[in-house]
């Protein structure tokens, strides 16, 4: 908790099914690290005015963005009822509005590729069509895959997880393809070289992962979080107060 404040700092989570399970390992993962969660719904938020009173931002996982955003067809794998534009918009005004601001920022799984994509950058509609299925980026009977990323020394990730090399959860059938302007890749995985985490090049925090560190063993994953909460904390303790 933020002391100068005298309250948590606020962290903003994109979520279509704010009562879920899997939005619940969301919030306690940021409930964990000190923070207070707060769903930014499609159809109920608005886009020009949702960070208002938040200190950070996340942007979870969830189904395909629409390829006609980044000018591409749909491919066969890529299905109807796993796009919704809604949310597509408000995220991608989300990442426009956070990079303005200075934002703290944790994009993960379709966060990472919203983030890419609302950068001008570009996706794999379907992973195995382009590297095949040997590393298990989806597991199976809807379990989540688990295989090794090399994270890129001395970049921000590796320093917040203490480590570069990490084997999280991980459950996704698309990936970055042309990345996104202002971007730098800071991990692969190391056996297809699938993009599995970036970085703003100018943005004090800004990260994107392709797995899933709210619901992953390894406990170098929650430090994530709660690096984006003490940023949060640090940013909301600068703002003029009627400004929070």
């Amino acid at each position: 908790m933020d002391a100068k404040r005298g309250a948590p700092p606020r962290i903003g989570l994109t979520t279509t099914k704010p009562e879920s399970d899997k939005f619940a390992n969301y919030v306690k993962a940021v409930e964990r690290a000190g923070g207070s969660a707060v769903p930014i719904v499609p159809g109920r938020a608005d886009p020009k005015t949702a960070l208002r009173g938040l200190d950070a931002l996340i942007l979870t996982g969830g189904g395909d963005v629409d390829p006609v955003v980044y000018g591409q067809a749909k491919e066969v794998e890529v299905k109807e009822e796993d796009i919704d534009r809604r949310r597509d918009a408000l995220e991608i005004e989300l990442v426009h509005a956070a990079v303005a601001t200075g934002t703290p920022t944790l994009c993960i799984c379709r966060g990472m590729q919203v983030l890419n994509v609302a950068l001008e950058g570009s996706l794999v509609q379907h992973v195995p069509k382009r590297v095949g299925d040997k590393v298990p980026h989806v597991g199976r009977d809807g379990k989540d895959g688990i295989h090794p990323v090399e994270v890129v020394p001395g970049s921000a990730l590796a320093r917040i997880l203490g480590t570069t090399r990490t084997s999280p959860a991980s459950s996704h059938h698309q990936a970055i393809d042309r990345l996104g302007k202002g971007l730098k890749i800071v991990a692969r995985s190391p056996d297809d070289s699938i993009v599995e985490a970036v970085e703003s090049s100018d943005h004090p925090w800004l990260i994107g992962v392709q797995w899933h560190p709210e619901r992953s063993s390894e406990p170098c994953q929650q430090k994530l979080f709660d690096e984006l909460v003490r940023a949060a904390g640090a940013r909301g303790a600068e703002k003029p107060e009627g400004a929070r």
